[in-house]
C-alpha cells in the first residue's frame, strides 16, 4: 500500500512540474525556440516545439505561423510526403486567407521535390490566379520554367520564360529566355543510328555517342575474336573457332547495345548540364519565402 502511495505521488508531482514548466513558457518563446532548432537543423526537434505551441495556445496569432513552419521542416527534413499532407491540411483550413497562399507555395515546392510537376503546375496556376501579392510573381513564373524543363515541354518552356521576362525586374531575364532557345534548337544522339553504325562497324557507335575510348575497346576486341575465329578454322581447329565464333556473337551484340546505352546516357548527361547551366545562373526554383508569410 505503501509503494502505490509513494508511486501516485511521484506521478503527481511529475504532471505538476511539467504543467508548472509549460504555464511558465510564453508561446513567443516556444515559437522562438522552435525557429531557432529550425535554423540549426534540428527539425524534428523544431517540429515538437511548434506542436507544442499549437496544442498550448490554438488561438494564439502565433499558431498559423507554426503550422505554416511545421510544413517547412518537412520540406527541410526531406519527408516529402508529410510536408504534401501537412499542407493540404494547411490549405484546407486556411481557405481565403494569406496563409493559403503560403501553404500552397509549400506544398508546390514538395510537390517539385518528389517529381510530380503536373500537381506542381496546378499549384503555380492557382497561386498565378489568386495571389495578389507580386513578390511571389517571379518565383512562380520560374518554378514554372522548371516544371516545364524537367518534362521536356520546350514550348511551354519558352512562353513561359516570356512571361518571366515581361514581369521580372531583373535584367538578365532575357538571357535565361535565351538559353531555353537555345536548349529548344538541341539535337540529341539517335541511339538507333548508334546501334547501326555498331552493327555495321563495331564501335562506330560508341564513337558517335562520344566514348571514344569505349569504340576503341569494342573494335579491337570484336576484331581479336574475328580474327581469331578465322585463323582457328584455316587450321582446322573446328570445335575453337565454334568457341570463338558464339563468343564474338555475344560481344559484337553486346558492342551494339553499349552503343545504344552510351547514346542515353551521353543525351541524358548533356541534357542535364544544360540545366546545370541555368541552375547555377539563375538559381534553384523554390527559393525560400517563409519571411515572407510570417514573422
Amino acid at each position: 500500500m505503501r509503494i502505490k502511495t509513494t508511486s501516485l505521488i511521484f506521478t503527481l508531482l511529475i504532471f505538476t512540474a511539467g504543467v508548472q514548466v509549460t504555464a511558465q513558457c510564453d508561446p513567443e518563446s516556444v515559437y522562438q525556440f522552435g525557429k531557432d532548432l529550425e535554423t540549426q537543423g534540428e527539425y524534428y526537434r523544431a517540429i515538437s516545439e511548434y506542436t507544442r505551441l499549437i496544442y498550448f495556445w490554438p488561438e494564439h496569432s502565433l499558431a498559423p505561423s507554426g503550422k505554416y513552419h511545421i510544413g517547412l521542416s518537412y520540406l527541410a527534413g526531406q519527408r516529402y510526403e508529410l510536408a504534401v499532407s501537412h499542407f493540404l491540411e494547411l490549405v484546407y483550413m486556411s481557405r481565403g486567407s494569406a496563409m493559403e497562399v503560403a501553404a500552397r507555395y509549400g506544398l508546390g515546392t514538395a510537390y517539385y521535390q518528389q517529381k510530380r510537376y503536373e500537381h506542381t503546375l496546378s499549384e503555380l496556376h492557382w497561386l498565378s490566379e489568386n495571389d495578389s501579392d507580386s513578390a511571389l510573381g517571379t518565383d512562380v513564373e520560374y518554378a514554372r520554367i522548371w516544371c516545364h524543363l524537367q518534362t521536356r515541354d520546350m514550348d511551354a518552356a519558352t512562353a513561359a520564360a516570356g512571361d518571366f521576362a515581361r514581369i521580372s525586374p531583373n535584367g538578365n531575364s532575357s538571357e535565361l529566355r535565351r538559353m531555353i532557345e537555345d536548349l529548344n534548337t538541341w539535337k540529341p544522339r539517335k541511339p538507333w543510328l548508334a546501334g547501326t553504325l555498331s552493327a555495321i562497324i563495331p564501335g562506330s557507335g560508341q564513337v558517335y555517342a562520344g566514348r571514344w575510348r569505349d569504340g576503341v575497346v569494342s573494335f579491337v576486341i570484336n576484331s581479336l575474336f574475328i580474327s581469331g575465329c578465322i585463323s582457328a578454322m584455316n587450321s582446322g581447329h573446328d570445335e575453337l573457332a565454334v568457341l570463338l565464333g558464339l563468343m564474338e556473337v555475344g560481344w559484337y551484340s553486346a558492342n551494339i547495345y553499349n552503343a545504344m546505352n552510351n547514346t542515353h546516357k551521353m543525351n541524358y548527361e548533356d541534357w542535364d548540364n544544360h540545366l546545370k547551366m541555368i541552375d547555377y545562373r539563375f538559381g534553384h526554383p523554390f527559393p525560400d519565402r517563409s519571411s515572407t508569410f510570417g514573422p
